[in-house]
């Protein structure tokens, strides 16, 4: 019965099997475009898991019933959890939170927890960056002036997780509405400012960070840094973008032309997956098993 009403609660078909383990990727319309079923599934293949990944297209209204169809269906483990509901689905979950992300105020992984076997939020879009910083500048990630644009699901994550865990001089998020933002910024020790970007800013940067999806394939605004702006960067400043569809996004485009060290979000992509894996399907312990079978899917 559950299984029925889970498909009535989505906009695109799936075929879930009883008595099955499973998890899912939930969104707005995963089923679209996102990764994380051809990645998961790869890596149930190749630790020959009898398992499989589902994307799930809801709209909100249907969201909070889905979820609670999805935490009492046992063989639902958990997954991912896609724009535009990471932060929806941390606030619905309450204490069900991992105490490790407790504060950043969105998940972008589900899990179900060992003790009361109810689905817990968890988020790894921070460590995922985090991995990527350490490996493009070679662990060389010690006092940093970093500017962060975005205050969403990733951008959230990516600043809690940077401010814990990099020796920084500054970090400066940048954001379009400022006093939604101004509450939440009172738990972090990073600066929050309205764009347009400080000059100062620009001038002192070691490492640019989009993570808003401006330069996405469905957003008509290309970039919030013109030319002239990026030219301000300091020449060893490190620009990536967490974006990966398009890989070239504009930003991406302007910090090539302009020689600048860059990357697009594809390997975030990909780190965030591993760690999201390994902490839903808990059992399971090889890393590097787990990042092959995904890095060739």
């Amino acid at each position: 019965m559950k299984l029925n009403i889970i498909s009535q609660l989505v906009e695109n078909k799936i075929q879930i099997q009883r008595k099955k383990k499973y998890v899912c990727i939930i969104g707005s319309n995963p089923s679209k475009g996102a990764r994380s079923p051809k990645l998961w599934n790869a890596a149930f293949k190749k630790h020959k898991m009898n398992m499989n990944m589902f994307p799930l297209d809801v709209k909100k209204e249907n969201l909070h019933l889905l979820l609670e169809k999805l935490n009492q269906d046992k063989n639902f483990l958990g997954g991912s959890v896609a724009v535009p509901y990471k932060e929806d689905i941390y606030k619905f979950l309450g204490n069900r939170i991992d105490k490790t992300i407790k504060n950043i105020g969105s998940i972008n992984c589900l899990y179900r927890d060992k003790k009361t076997k109810k689905i817990f939020g968890y988020n790894s879009d921070g460590f995922g960056a985090l991995y990527c910083l350490k490996k493009k500048l070679n662990n060389n990630i010690g006092k940093l002036n970093i500017i962060i644009l975005g205050l969403g699901g990733a951008g959230k994550s990516i600043a809690a997780i940077l401010e814990k865990n990099v020796i920084t001089n500054e970090i400066s998020v940048y954001v379009r509405n400022l006093k939604k933002y101004k509450k939440y910024s009172k738990k972090f020790n990073f600066n929050l400012y309205p764009f347009p970007i400080k000059e100062r800013s620009l001038k002192k940067c070691n490492v640019l960070i989009n993570t808003t999806t401006v330069g996405s394939t469905n957003n008509k605004k290309k970039t919030f840094l013109n030319e002239n702006e990026i030219k301000k960067l300091k020449k060893s400043c490190f620009v990536f973008d967490i974006i990966y569809q398009p890989l070239n996004t504009e930003l991406i485009k302007l910090s090539k032309k302009n020689k600048f060290i860059n990357m697009n979000g594809i390997s975030m992509n990909l780190e965030q997956a591993v760690i999201a894996f390994h902490k839903t399907i808990s059992f399971n312990k090889n890393f590097n098993l787990t990042r092959i079978a995904m890095k060739h899917a």
